[in-house]
């Protein structure tokens, strides 16, 4: 035995040792229960907010868009941003002003639901593959033979 090696009380020798730890049964691994596996979890959850967002960004886009088209605001007489901004405000520059804020905010909602719902169909596929697959290849070079 080497040097430094101790053995547990229970055990008379370390040929004791090795022939309990042969004759143990192979441990067999049992997927967790769905609702246990964190990727199918999140990507549940991913869905159903991604599709809450994305619900919620196009029914909130429709009412400012409507009023911006019904309300187009004066042409530009030039192309000049001082220009535009050096304009005297007025309630209907501030009201379409206010709507194309909406409009982009609930844009924004809509896009980040649909990247939720695209993540988490990643997630869904993740955890489905990972239950599929009972033994992981071993992907490191060993020296062993």
């Amino acid at each position: 035995m080497p040097e430094g090696v101790t053995i547990h009380p229970l055990f008379k020798s370390a040929r004791q040792v090795v022939d309990c730890a042969s004759t143990m049964p192979p441990i067999v691994r049992r997927p967790l229960p769905p609702y246990k596996d964190m990727l199918l979890v999140a990507g549940v959850v991913l869905i159903l907010f991604g599709i809450g967002n994305w619900v919620t960004g196009a029914l909130q886009t429709q009412p400012p868009a409507e009023y911006l088209r019904s309300h187009p605001g004066p042409g530009l007489r030039s192309r000049n941003l001082k220009a535009e901004l050096l304009e005297a405000p007025d309630n209907e520059r501030q009201q379409r002003d206010v709507a194309r804020a909406k409009l982009e905010f609930y844009q924004l909602v809509q896009s980040g639901g649909r990247f939720m719902v695209l993540l988490g169909c990643l997630c869904l596929l993740g955890g489905w593959a990972v239950r599929k697959v009972s033994t992981y290849p071993n992907l490191l070079p060993s020296n062993r033979p």
